[in-house]
């Protein structure tokens, strides 16, 4: 459209809309901004800007149009409902509960509303005040995937997975093919214990992008538990490297059933793995690996041998140190006795999705400062500058992380620690895998492989749970950890 079209506003916003639900955003947005040359001010072409502006990941610019666009017309539901939906995408979770409650208000009373509603309240860590939204979703439409699937998520929050599980069996019912719900219901059941479909449901992973990191799509076919004895299998970590350390257990029942078995693991973790049992080679992503005759990725090796609770591979050390490392970092400690040796770990990888919780502020950290017997070392790494990462006021520790190269690094200066004191990060699952004491902090809403409740974990058996009584109540567990701290220095030393 030019400036000179001889086209109406009508006819101008059903163009601008059928490029935006084509896909072609930025064609829409330079439609929808020539057509408002043309006809300034003009409602419906200001809001079809909005939605591109939308559909165009540019949610700034949206709030401000369809905020100038509501100041024209406050009373439409419609358009105040767009505004909140802008709001939301923008961060502003407070501004688009406010949009959302008054196009309710306006008579806007659908189920989308609503769901829409208790995302923004989920945003405002206000759960539940979103479950009352979604619940509100749910008795206009009992079918409506989204808040069947919100509800479950939003319950799963609270600490309630036993709960959440029927809205999300429910959801599976509704929509079989939704990888959200699956995936949810993974979760939820496994962190319920209920482990073989849990499994199962966990492979619907692979169905969403953003989960499925790292999928090798090289291989001649997946190995799903077959016989595969005189045959090679690349086991492969598609995930975090603590995924990786914990799950790395199984290579060894895979050699076990004549299998000829290579690894493909994160670069740092290649020198660690070398030492695993019956595993033939380990490379690095990257790395011209052998081409095997099939391949199962580490995640998935649960499922493959059907674990439960109480048949976790439990062959714990089944990580070693490097000798040379070992006698290196013994030299950097020195040889005094009589203290009890911490390795502390108090913040975690900051892009990981759920750091903002599972990470403790180091300030907490200084009613350890007063446990009498006990010498720190920081294994916190982290980039230059990073606040998180900064030294717990009034605690004083020896500083190591600038010297851990690799995994194998840490793994060795770990071996020689009497203690590890950590959030749920990789040093928890290679101090457990080294069958080394760790005692880790868990958030109130745990991941699932830490199940609910129990203080021990079914995956390492040298590791102690310290969980948040409430949500967000690190202090709980300082203190707990404090008073332990102090019976197990004097049981030590």
């Amino acid at each position: 459209m030019t400036e000179h079209a001889t086209v109406s506003w009508e006819e101008a916003e059903r163009e601008g809309t059928r490029l935006r639900l084509g896909g072609k955003s930025v064609e829409s947005i330079g439609y929808f901004q020539t057509a408002l040359r043309r006809f300034p001010g003009n409602i419906a072409l200001m809001n079809g800007l909005g939605l591109a502006l939308l559909d165009g990941n540019r949610p700034g610019d949206a709030c401000e149009v369809l905020q100038e666009a509501v100041r024209c017309l406050p009373g439409s539901a419609p358009l105040v409902f767009n505004l909140g939906n802008a709001l939301r995408a923008n961060g502003d979770a407070t501004g688009a509960v406010g949009a959302y409650e008054r196009s309710i208000a306006l008579g806007l009373d659908r189920p989308e509303v609503w769901n829409n509603l208790g995302i923004a309240w989920q945003g405002c860590d206000r759960w539940d005040d979103a479950l009352r939204a979604f619940g509100e979703a749910l008795r206009r439409d009992a079918r409506y995937l989204p808040a069947l699937e919100n509800t479950g998520y939003s319950l799963m929050q609270t600490g309630r997975p036993e709960e959440a599980v029927p809205y999300l069996r429910r959801a599976v019912e509704q929509a079989p093919g939704s990888a959200d719900a699956h995936w949810l219901l993974s979760h939820a059941l496994l962190v319920t214990g209920r482990w073989p479909e849990g499994w199962d449901e966990y492979e619907w992973r692979w169905h969403r992008m953003h989960q499925a990191v790292y999928h090798r799509g090289d291989q001649r076919s997946r190995w799903n538990g077959e016989d595969i004895a005189g045959k090679s299998v690349l086991l492969y970590a598609e995930q975090g490297i603590g995924d990786a350390v914990q799950f790395a257990r199984y290579a060894t029942l895979v050699a076990a059933m004549g299998a000829t078995v290579f690894i493909e693991c994160h670069a740092g973790l290649v020198p660690l793995f070398r030492g695993l049992n019956g595993v033939a080679g380990v490379f690095g992503r990257g790395d011209v690996v052998p081409l095997c005759d099939v391949a199962c990725p580490l995640l998935s090796l649960p499922a493959v041998f059907r674990t439960t609770p109480g048949t976790i591979p439990l062959s714990v050390p089944y990580l070693v140190p490097d000798a040379g490392r070992v006698a290196r970092w013994r030299r950097v400690l020195g040889g005094e006795g009589g203290v009890l040796r911490v390795g502390l770990v108090w913040a975690g990888n900051a892009s990981h999705v759920n750091d903002r919780k599972r990470s403790v502020s180091s300030s907490l950290l200084s009613p350890l400062a007063v446990v009498s017997g006990v010498e720190y070392y920081s294994l916190q790494k982290g980039e230059p500058g990073d606040r998180r990462c900064a030294p717990p006021p009034g605690l004083r520790m020896i500083a190591c992380g600038e010297g851990l190269e690799d995994f194998a690094d840490t793994a060795a200066l770990v071996s020689l620690l009497d203690l590890v004191i950590t959030v749920d990060t990789a040093v928890a699952h290679i101090a457990g895998a080294l069958g080394r004491p760790v005692w880790m902090m868990v958030p109130f809403v745990p991941d699932w492989r830490w199940l609910l409740e129990r203080s021990t974990s079914p995956w390492y058996p040298s590791m102690r749970l310290f969980r948040q009584p409430s949500q967000g109540d690190w202090g709980a567990v300082i203190s707990a950890i404090s008073a332990r701290l102090r019976a197990f220095s004097d049981a030590l030393l």
